[in-house]
């Protein structure tokens, strides 16, 4: 799978990972091939409720720049944009899984 997301100053920055667990419509988890400029991993599960779907993301990467670029990171986007990304990855997540 190749990942595109939006760095500092919105310069794309992209990097291939691999799917380390599939299980449709309940969970699916990933991590940075080896050598990316971007190592992450995370996981995300999938729970049906009386609202909807919920989601559990659990993730964690390593910025390329180490502390100076996680903050610029931190800086250069917004808690809403986050929040629209993981949205959007899981509606890919979803598309995928079915």
């Amino acid at each position: 799978m190749c990942w595109t997301a939006v760095g500092p100053a919105g310069i794309p920055v992209s990097w291939d990972a691999e799917m380390t667990q599939l299980v449709p419509n309940e969970v699916v988890a990933w991590r940075s091939l080896p050598g990316e400029a971007i190592e992450n991993e995370g996981i995300v599960r999938f729970e049906e409720c009386p609202e909807g779907t919920r989601l559990d993301i659990k993730m964690s990467y390593s910025p390329p720049a180490g502390a100076i670029g996680h903050a610029a990171r931190r800086t250069g986007r917004s808690t809403a944009g986050r929040a629209d990304t993981r949205e959007q990855s899981a509606r890919r997540y979803e598309r995928a899984s079915r």
